[in-house]
């Protein structure tokens, strides 16, 4: 019976993986060796197989500079509506560029980039 031997260890360098929004966290793997046997206990065939596991982490910087930061600015702006006084143009054309900038944004959220 042949024996497969494999082992996983954390990368050591990164310089063959693009620059991308993962990083590798961890990385494991297993052997499984099954031995299959008729009724007089003897070896019929035998598999090995090898689970390999990969976790992943995803680095945040997308969402905090989409999602977080220009949420944060919108309503910011919004509050600047008020302090315009009640009968003035550029009120009214805050409040609609404020509506425009939702809408712009809601649409940016509903489609993030894929992983390059």
């Amino acid at each position: 019976m042949k024996k497969m031997y494999l082992y996983a260890q954390p990368p050591t360098h990164q310089s063959s993986l693009p620059p991308s929004e993962w990083n590798f966290t961890l990385i494991t793997s297993h052997n499984h060796s099954y031995v299959y046997e008729d009724d007089e206990n003897d070896s019929l065939f035998s598999i090995a197989t090898a689970t390999f596991c990969v976790f992943l982490q995803r680095y945040p910087n997308y969402y905090v500079n989409t999602l977080i930061i220009s949420s944060t600015l919108l309503c910011l702006l919004s509050f600047v509506t008020f302090l315009a006084p009640p009968d003035s143009d550029e009120r009214i054309s805050l409040g609609v560029s404020m509506v425009v900038g939702l809408t712009v944004s809601i649409t940016c959220w509903g489609h993030p980039p894929l992983c390059k």
